[in-house]
Formats: C-alpha cells, sequence, structure tokens
C-alpha cells in the first residue's frame, strides 16, 4: 500500500480567492448535530472531491498537549472501529483514491478526491475514521518516528524556521507562539493517553465540516453527509467555544526587538513582522492581501523596486487566520552575510512597507495588485482539491467564502486600504528576527 503523504504545515499556503462563482459561500445545511455541509457544484468533472474540516488545530492544545493535533492526524490513519490496522487507505485506494491530511494552526483536515460513483462509499469510510479513532498504542509509536522525521526536514527550511521564530516571540504564551507541527520534544513525550483526551475533545461534530466538490446537488451532499455522520453525537467534554483571552488575540509588537541567532543552515533569514486582522475582518483581511500581492509583484511599490531586497528575493507573506496574526516581509541571508547586511535590509524592507501609504492611494496600483490575487487564484484552484481547500479554509476560520471575497475586491475603497496601512503596518509597531547563516560571527 502507497501511504499517502503527510502535510505537515501549510504556513506559507496563503488563503486567496476562487475563480469559479458555483462555490458555496455557506453551508448549504446544517446536520442536527452542527456539522456543516458545503457544496461545490461542477458539472465538467466525473470526479469528486470529499474534505472534512476539524477545528482541531495547535491553537485548541491545552497545557501538556503540545503537538497532540499533529500527531492526532497522523495517528487517525491507524485504525477504526470498520477499519482497524489503517485499513481506510486502503479502502479509500480501493475506491480509486489517496487520502491525505494537513494540520495548521486553526485546523485538522482530510480529503482525497474519488471517481463521482464512489463519493458516497469514501464519506462513509472517512466518517468512520475521524468517528471511531482506535489510536493503538503501536500505531502512535509508528508514526512518532514519521513526525520526528517531518520535524527534521521542516528544520531544514530556512523561511519556515524563521516564520516559527516570528510567531514564538510576537506570542510568547499563547498557542499562536508554537509551530503546529509540534517540537521534537513534545513530539518525543505525548503519551497515547494525552492524545486520545485531545481526540475526545476536539474531534466532535460540532467543529467539524464537510466540504463536496463535484458533480454533486446540495440535497444530494446534505444526504450524504446525514447517512456519514447523522448519528454521530457531541460529547459533553468540551460543547462551548473556546474563549480566547485577549492575550492570545494580539501579538506582543512594542517597537523594534532585534532577536538574532545563528541558525545551522548555510542559508539565513532576515522577518520583518507586522500585526495582521483576524479572517473575520472582511475588509482587512482583503486589504491585507492587496498589500502583500503589491509588495510581491509592483514594480513601483513593491520589494523589487529596491536592488538591495531583489538581490536577497525578499518576500512578503500573509495568511488570514482565526485570530489576530501577522503579515512578515522575509529577506534571505546568504553565507557571508553578517548582521550589517540584515540590519541593512530590515531598513529596506521598513522603507518598502511605509511605501504603501502611497500606493494604496493609487487607483492603478490596487487594481493591478488585485488582478495578481485573482490570477494566482485562477491557477491554485483549477483542481477540485483546490476549490475545496478554499471553500472549507474560509469555513473553519471564520472568513469570507471565495466568491464574496472575489466580489469585495471589486468594491474596496481605497480609503480601507489607506486605514490598514496606518493601523496595521506603522513602522512604530514590528518585531525584527534575524537567523545567520551558519558559521556567521555574532558582534
Amino acid at each position: 500500500m502507497t501511504h499517502p503523504s503527510r502535510v505537515l504545515f501549510a504556513g506559507l499556503v496563503a488563503v486567496l480567492l476562487a475563480p469559479s462563482t458555483c462555490l458555496a459561500q455557506r453551508p448549504v445545511g446544517t446536520l442536527a448535530n452542527g456539522l456543516q455541509v458545503y457544496c461545490i457544484r461542477r458539472q465538467d468533472t466525473s470526479l469528486c472531491t470529499i474534505d472534512l474540516w476539524v477545528r482541531a488545530g495547535s491553537l485548541y492544545e491545552r497545557a501538556g498537549e503540545y503537538g497532540c493535533a499533529h500527531f492526532l492526524e497522523h495517528t487517525l490513519f491507524d485504525g477504526s472501529g470498520k477499519y482497524p490496522d489503517g485499513k481506510a487507505d486502503m479502502a479509500v485506494e480501493t475506491l480509486g483514491g489517496i487520502m491525505d491530511a494537513a494540520t495548521g494552526p486553526d485546523y485538522a483536515h482530510f480529503y482525497t478526491t474519488v471517481p463521482a460513483q464512489n463519493r458516497s462509499a469514501a464519506i462513509t469510510v472517512m466518517a468512520n475514521m475521524l468517528r471511531q479513532a482506535l489510536l493503538p498504542k503501536v500505531g502512535v509509536e509508528r508514526e512518532r518516528k514519521v513526525i520526528l522525521d517531518e520535524l527534521a526536514l521542516r528544520a531544514g527550511n530556512a523561511s519556515e524556521r524563521a516564520i516559527d521564530a516570528v510567531y514564538a516571540a510576537a506570542f510568547p504564551a499563547a498557542p499562536y507562539g508554537r509551530s503546529p507541527g509540534g517540537t521534537p520534544r513534545a513530539i518525543t513525550a505525548l503519551t497515547q493517553t494525552e492524545i486520545a483526551a485531545f481526540y475526545r475533545r476536539r474531534y466532535q461534530p460540532d467543529k467539524t465540516a464537510l466540504v463536496v466538490a463535484g458533480d454533486i446537488t446540495p440535497g444530494e451532499a446534505l444526504s450524504m453527509a446525514n447517512s456519514a455522520f447523522g448519528t454521530w453525537r457531541n460529547r459533553v467534554t468540551d460543547l462551548k467555544p473556546t474563549a480566547f483571552p485577549q492575550s492570545v488575540t494580539s501579538p506582543t509588537l512594542d517597537g523594534f526587538t532585534n532577536l538574532v541567532s545563528v541558525s545551522q543552515l548555510a542559508a539565513g533569514r532576515v522577518a520583518v513582522a507586522f500585526r495582521a486582522p483576524r479572517a473575520s475582518h472582511a475588509q482587512r483581511s482583503a486589504a491585507m492581501q492587496l498589500m502583500r500581492e503589491i509588495l510581491n509583484h509592483d514594480s513601483q511599490f513593491g520589494l523589487a523596486a529596491n536592488p538591495q531586497l531583489a538581490s536577497h528575493h525578499a518576500l512578503a507573506v500573509y495568511v488570514p487566520r482565526l485570530l489576530p496574526s501577522l503579515f512578515i516581509v522575509l529577506a534571505n541571508l546568504k553565507p557571508g552575510d553578517t548582521t550589517s547586511t540584515a540590519e541593512a535590509l530590515t531598513a529596506d524592507i521598513q522603507q518598502s512597507v511605509a511605501n504603501l501609504a502611497v500606493a494604496c492611494t493609487v487607483p492603478s496600483v490596487a487594481a493591478y495588485a488585485a488582478e495578481e490575487l485573482l490570477s494566482g487564484t485562477d491557477f491554485d484552484t483549477e483542481t477540485l482539491e483546490g476549490e475545496a481547500y478554499e471553500v472549507g479554509y474560509a469555513g473553519i476560520t471564520n472568513g469570507e467564502g471565495p466568491q464574496t471575497l472575489r466580489e469585495r475586491l471589486h468594491q474596496l475603497p481605497l480609503t480601507v486600504l489607506q486605514q490598514v496601512v496606518r493601523g496595521y503596518l506603522g513602522v512604530e509597531q514590528y518585531l525584527v528576527v534575524v537567523q545567520l547563516p551558519c558559521g556567521t560571527a555574532l558582534k
């Protein structure tokens, strides 16, 4: 059996807009147990994507549970009531698909694409996997090794290391300060009992959404969802939504904080971070996405307009999340670069971000950024899985649906862009993390 790859963390995957008016903007229905159902109807395909989203990301881990979200995502594949010993994978493969999964700060999701005639059977298999997980000890130990290998690979990615360091500095005592994948130390220490407790608390129907994409009607999607999930009952352990205190929802960016370390990698990074709105703040989130596109693509106001930033491949990153997060600009550091290089890049990044105050007053610049955003999204959402991802992510983070976001872009006033620049990207509130290349001497 081909074991599906487990996507560790979709941290750098931007939540964009979708290219088609056929996308569901809201659930087509909610089961009596609270499970939400989304339907994306595309009549030009003989395939069907099933994407299950659970509010069970690292945001919801309690003390002593660090890494549980990612660990559980893996272990769910190791056996359930009707499919012990990892046979859920095999069952979906016999239906013509391969199951895969990912864990992020706000979610875990499980997805596959199968021939349309097998969609109901595939939903049934996936439902049993989520509802009746066995979490066998042998599976826990097997997945522990797999996860530690994934973390080792992640540790070799300079950009992801820098982003993890920025979030850790901005949210020092909050869940967003922890990488969704966990750390080797945390994964090594977790027990089956702790993983099972997280499973019982978070994997419940009122925290779950099903997205079905293909040649399927809303009525058919609801019928299949009810058949597979209708008898799933919420436990009394955690029925109330998690209440996040102010200290969790607001990053700490009190002026200049320069955290310098020497990376174990030949490459390093400079990361300059600013506050960013939550996904549910629709206008601000859309404006932030435009700011990202201006920095990444505009020839006059973008990062590449600065030769120094261009040579160091500077890139703006913003992914809307359930709670307020960060807008980050990264620049590469090469062997031989020093703290002086990092300081110069930091100043250049700040100037480029400051230039957005002018850029967002020019209608043609905003229009070009919107065009770039939509062009990239059209490419990213050509597949059923891409469309299902956009709808599911928006739902799980309380963001706008793809088509609503698309329409908002065409009506977004320049005044909103200006307010976002002033309110979030002001140079008086930022954080700098510098990870120097291996071998660089700290002064």
